[in-house]
C-alpha cells in the first residue's frame, strides 16, 4: 500500500505498507482535498523524492515505515532522478 489517509483528520500517510527494503516505486497519487502526491522511492539509496500540489498539503503527509530515515530528502531532491 503506496497512500493511506484518515476519516478523523487530514493526514495522509506515505508507504504505509510498503517493502521498502525490496522494492523502488515510482508514483502519482490522488489523494482527498484535491491533493496529488508525485514522488519515487528508490530502495537502494534509500531516497524518497515526493512533490505535493498544492503546496499547503505538505505538512499532512506523513512518511510511514522504513521510508522515515530518508524523510529530510523528501522535499529536497530531483524526481527526474532515476531508479
Amino acid at each position: 500500500m503506496l497512500l493511506q489517509h484518515s476519516n478523523s483528520n487530514s493526514s495522509l500517510g506515505l508507504l504505509p505498507a510498503w517493502p521498502c527494503d525490496i522494492w523502488s516505486v515510482s508514483f502519482k497519487l490522488h489523494a482527498p482535498g484535491l491533493t496529488t502526491i508525485e514522488g519515487s522511492y528508490n530502495h537502494t539509496t534509500a531516497e524518497l523524492c515526493i512533490d505535493v500540489q498544492p503546496p499547503r498539503r505538505r505538512d499532512d503527509v506523513v512518511v510511514m515505515g522504513c521510508a522515515k530515515r530518508v524523510m529530510q530528502h523528501a522535499f529536497t531532491c530531483s524526481l527526474n532522478a532515476s531508479l
